[in-house]
């Protein structure tokens, strides 16, 4: 609010700053750069189809490889709060260095630098650590975005066709944004669009494609030589690297491919058809496929499935997020795992309500791979309310997770959103509501606010317990839940549970905070236990429909470990 209204009164500034300098006769237009009168003139005329063409193409490049850095680096990299900020202001930033009157960094120096991030992207996709990788990821976005932005200047008409220019610019970044949003979820199991835009960004450069019969022929031939000697020394049998030679390996192929890739500098179909086969050949060969049971992209982002050592369980993993496991020998299939073991915090809550009343109908946002489907027992109705249907189809699918299938009686399944299709129940209908739908960075806000909590509350049975998980390494909710839970008067206790060497099956640590009407409702849950009440803390204020604040819940000890 503050930067909107700074911004308003810097514009009226130089409103009021205009129209002096127009009343005392001083031009305020910029001395003409030289040759820019001469080069208009010719362009005025050349506005062909295919110039549009070109220009969509610039524009769609760096629009589409925002969302694809976005989407790689927070589901593949780090699943951080607020990281889409930085490639975007990188995007922006582009726009404002190679539009300017005289930029600071020259068109030639960036073509030659694409050229060294690229080759060393090609060896290094997913085999480096976060930060180094986090960083090359966004140098790439920068140096990508510089080259297409700066060809775009380079390609822009004179001043009587600028409104068509930046019309055909506008519908390019639309069609990225499309591509990436709409298009590559339904063509890709995983983020390949990352590196097809950057063989694209390739093609995009300038170059000569012609020259007769023998630079055509050699445009395929060299590139295929360079992709199978990649392959011969290493880059696909040890996944980019040279054991070898340790650290010396990697850096010897990193030198021989720049050499390659600079060579093809001036041949962007050349460059293209020698990057592309080393990048995707790198990035399938590092996601372990030999484990992999089962892939798939949704809205909501890449599901995988994992057989574990030895094969006796299986792992669903969110991005780079594991959300739960299962044992698959008939022995263990119905012990509960990972987050919700017996010994944690969601089973000794199911214990503790079964010795103290009837525990006859539960309600659970958000599904995973359905490990609360182990605590039914005949007689129990259990719901869940999970908004996508492709963790439905996994976690129904008897080959990766039995839990479902064992269910006796059958669990009830409402696709949607976990608020809204939790309001449509009747008032008091359940005696239990748990809450697993954060994780990560995706915090669902609407699930964490006044009204929210108010309506969960409607929804409880008399001496019920609304149970959050909130476990997350990055964001710190139990402030937030204890400021709820005060304004509403609730009564709530929060366990930070940690596994023990000798925990039954595979326990992980995990975060619960356990909501009832009074504390007579969480009198059954045992102090010693772990089980502590919820300090409120006025700097974190109180989430409603219409505030929140997740800045100030960041554990910038996870985020900034190096502080």
């Amino acid at each position: 609010m503050i930067g909107y209204a700074a911004l308003a009164i810097v514009i009226v500034l130089c409103s009021i700053s205009l129209r002096a300098l127009r009343r005392s006769g001083s031009s305020p237009v910029l001395d003409p750069v030289p040759g820019e009168e001469e080069r208009a003139s010719a362009l005025s005329d050349k506005v062909t189809w295919g110039a549009r063409a070109h220009w969509l193409v610039l524009s769609f490049v760096p629009s589409a490889l925002l969302l694809a850095v976005t989407l790689h680096i927070s589901t593949d990299v780090a699943s951080v709060p607020f990281l889409w900020v930085v490639p975007l202001s990188l995007y922006m930033l582009t726009f404002i260095i190679v539009f300017a009157r005289r930029p600071i960094v020259r068109h030639t120096w960036i073509l030659k630098v694409q050229i060294f991030i690229y080759a060393l992207l090609a060896v290094s996709f997913t085999k480096l650590d976060l930060l180094p990788l986090f960083a090359l990821d966004l140098v790439t976005l920068f140096v990508t975005a510089m080259v297409c932005h700066g060809e775009l200047v380079r390609h822009r008409p004179a001043a009587d066709r600028l409104t068509e220019f930046y019309l055909w610019m506008s519908a390019g970044g639309l069609l990225g944004g499309v591509f990436c949003v709409l298009v590559a979820p339904l063509l890709f199991e995983s983020v390949l669009e990352y590196p097809l835009i950057l063989a694209i960004a390739c093609l995009v450069r300038p170059g000569s494609s012609g020259g007769g019969w023998l630079p055509s022929v050699l445009d395929g031939v060299l590139p295929a030589g360079v992709a199978l000697s990649y392959a011969f020394v290493g880059g696909f049998v040890e996944a980019g690297t040279l054991s070898a030679l340790g650290v010396a390996g990697p850096v010897l192929l990193y030198i021989a491919l720049a050499a390659a890739f600079y060579g093809f500098r001036n041949r962007p179909l050349r460059l293209a058809l020698a990057f592309a086969p080393i990048a995707f050949g790198t990035l399938f060969l590092a996601e372990d496929a030999d484990r992999r049971l089962y892939r798939h992209r949704s809205f909501f982002g890449v599901y995988a499935v994992y057989s574990g050592t030895g094969g006796d369980f299986h792992l669903l993993y969110h991005g780079n997020i594991v959300h739960g496991d299962e044992y698959m020998d008939e022995a263990n299939v119905r012990t509960p795992t990972s987050y919700y073991n017996r010994e944690g915090p969601l089973g000794q809550v199911f214990e503790a309500m079964r010795a103290s009343r009837p525990l006859k109908r539960v309600g659970c946002v958000g599904l995973g791979t359905g490990t609360t489907a182990c605590y039914q027992e005949p007689g129990q109705a259990m719901t869940f309310f999970e908004v996508d249907p492709a963790m439905v189809r996994i976690a129904r699918d008897p080959k990766l997770f039995r839990y479902l299938e064992l269910a006796e009686p059958p669990v009830d399944i409402v696709i949607g959103d976990g608020r809204q299709s939790l309001s449509r129940t009747a008032d008091g209908t359940f005696d239990l509501i748990a809450l697993d739908a954060f994780s990560s960075d995706a915090i669902p806000v609407h699930l964490l606010t006044r009204e929210a909590l108010a309506m969960y509350m409607r929804k409880l049975a008399p001496g019920g317990i609304v149970l959050f998980h909130i476990s997350n390494r990055y964001i710190d909710l139990e402030p937030v839940l204890a400021n709820l839970t005060a304004d509403a008067g609730l009564s709530a206790l929060v366990e930070d549970y940690e596994p023990s060497a000798d925990t039954e099956g595979r326990g992980w640590r995990s975060t619960w905070v356990a909501v009832a009407r009074d504390g007579d409702d969480l009198a059954i849950l045992n102090e010693d236990d772990g089980w502590r009440p919820l300090e409120p803390d006025p700097t974190v204020g109180l989430w409603t429909d219409d505030f929140s604040n997740m800045f100030r819940t960041l554990i910038w000890d996870e985020l900034l470990p190096w502080r």
